[in-house]
């Protein structure tokens, strides 16, 4: 009887450390799968989220102005084959507001008389930016100002900021993206921007293949590049 008991008790520890390793286990694979879980779970991300994002570029909060004779503003426009011209234009003003979530907001005001056309000399070049000023393109003579409105939204995995705002150009408006980047200075930060838009949302239709056919080579492409430096101070 008495090594039967034994043997009762002996038995009966063994699967009371049968349980417990169970539980462990149990308990260390739905830790597991919970932690694996969670790693792979993407969570949905709102805009105002994304846009608290631009506080990496580490600005500093408050107000800032443009600085327009150290900012430029360089322009490019292509036709159907390799040719293109490519110019200046100069900012009027502008400003720039940086908030506590590091939020950039901002205002860009371009003098469109100032159009200049880079890549050509003499009576050619002064052909070229007297058409670019007429009705055919921008008509400054009506429309002396274009302007840009922008707000910073995310910063993407190369690390540039996506802005959204509004560009008006001859008194039209319409939504536009971009890409850019910030870098602090010895005077205040250096802000790059690219954007492309499309020239005949603001009614410039010469020469597009939109509007015309049988253009062949003299066919101007739609897209007008922009690249600007803006220094702010």
């Amino acid at each position: 009887m008495f090594f039967y008991t034994c043997a009762y008790h002996e038995i009966g520890e063994k699967m009371n450390n049968y349980k417990t390793m169970n539980i462990k286990l149990l308990t260390i694979i739905s830790f597991t799968m919970l932690v694996t879980q969670c790693s792979n779970k993407k969570e949905s991300v709102t805009d105002d989220q994304q846009v608290r994002t631009t506080k990496g570029t580490n600005i500093n909060k408050g107000d800032y102005s443009v600085n327009k004779d150290l900012s430029t503003i360089k322009w490019t426009g292509k036709e159907i084959t390799t040719k293109s011209h490519y110019g200046t234009l100069d900012l009027k003003e502008g400003s720039v507001y940086v908030n506590n979530d590091g939020i950039i907001s901002g205002n860009i005001l371009v003098d469109m008389n100032s159009i200049n056309c880079l890549d050509m000399l003499g009576r050619g070049k002064n052909r070229l930016e007297g058409h670019l000023r007429s009705d055919d393109f921008f008509d400054v003579n009506s429309y002396p100002e274009a302007n840009l409105n922008f707000t910073s939204w995310m910063v993407n995995d190369l690390g540039k900021i996506l802005y959204k705002g509004d560009l008006t150009i001859k008194n039209i408006t319409h939504p536009i993206t971009f890409s850019g980047s910030v870098k602090k200075n010895d005077i205040g930060y250096r802000s790059t921007i690219n954007l492309s838009f499309d020239r005949t949302l603001y009614e410039i239709k010469f020469r597009s293949g939109k509007y015309f056919q049988d253009l062949g080579d003299k066919l101007i492409l739609d897209n007008i590049d922009i690249e600007a430096e803006i220094v702010i101070i």
